[in-house]
């Protein structure tokens, strides 16, 4: 009973359409309270996984997750994810290349929950995986979308994902607001609901032939908390939004004064330019 309300409530907030302003927005101190803000870390390396020649070979590593079990699951490029088990040894390729079922022709980024592993790419698809590598679920996407895809979390037949989009070329070059969604797929029939939007700054520009291209300086950063909301971030603010997906509200914010450092332009590291176009100065950081 309590599984069939949350996927009814989940169904309820993809019908909504509007998203509402922070409601509370807690203003914290320039310098923290804790003693232990601020501290670095040292890593110590536990395991390291290497090419052996023969199972697979890594060529750059865009992904890089961990299961509860220990097992580390690496995307390489769009080609392959391999999984390690918590010893470091290879256990297998999830990525089978081809437009049938079980196979995809670039995968955009994968997602590792308690149950099972997520795979979304081209063909316009995500596949399910059990821990022993068997498919378990096939579902085609209603709709196409970029390949800039970041999967957060699994929860009441949804999936949840950030995803970027590009301004629309009427607006001419120059910097934009570019927008950043983030996105619910419905497992059982594919379906795709934009949620909200979080857009970036970027600078936009549009070639005579009609090809664009793009340059951001910051990133939609989205983790799931665990009572179902999400931590964002999206602005060189010292800024954090905590977005409530079922209903599509920022529950709170919380922020500190924080002194942006401008970049130093110069004719030997360059503005935002491109080919032909004079450098235009980039924002502080």
């Amino acid at each position: 009973m309590k599984r069939t309300v949350s996927i009814l409530g989940f169904m309820m907030f993809i019908s909504s359409s509007t998203i509402a302003v922070a409601q509370t927005i807690i203003e914290n101190a320039a310098k923290p309270d804790n003693s232990l803000a601020g501290r670095v870390v040292t890593l110590k390396e536990e395991m390291r996984i290497e090419d052996t020649g023969r199972d697979f070979y890594i060529k750059s590593v865009y992904g890089l997750k961990a299961s509860v079990d220990g097992s580390v699951f690496v995307r390489d490029e769009q080609t392959q994810l391999l999984q390690f088990d918590s010893r470091g040894r290879f256990v297998r390729n999830f990525m089978k290349s081809g437009q049938g079922p079980g196979k995809l022709t670039g995968v955009f980024d994968h997602l590792v929950t308690e149950q099972n592993i997520f795979l979304i790419g081209n063909p316009p698809k995500i596949l399910i995986f059990d821990f022993a590598g068997k498919l378990a679920k096939e579902v085609v996407l209603q709709q196409a979308w970029p390949t800039s895809v970041n999967l957060i979390s699994s929860a009441a037949g949804y999936l949840l994902f950030a995803g970027q989009g590009r301004p629309d070329p009427k607006g001419g070059d120059g910097w934009r607001d570019i927008p950043q969604e983030i996105v619910a797929i419905s497992q059982a029939e594919g379906r795709i609901e934009a949620l909200g939007n979080f857009p970036i700054r970027g600078f936009f520009q549009i070639y005579t032939s009609g090809v664009t291209s793009l340059q951001t300086f910051s990133h939609l950063l989205a983790v799931a908390i665990g009572d179902g909301t999400l931590a964002l971030s999206h602005s060189p603010e010292y800024l954090i939004k905590v977005f409530d997906p079922m209903t599509r509200k920022i529950v709170t914010s919380f922020k500190r004064p924080y002194k942006r450092q401008p970049r130093i332009v110069s004719r030997e590291s360059g503005g935002v330019s491109g080919m032909g176009k004079t450098p235009s100065s980039r924002p502080s950081i």
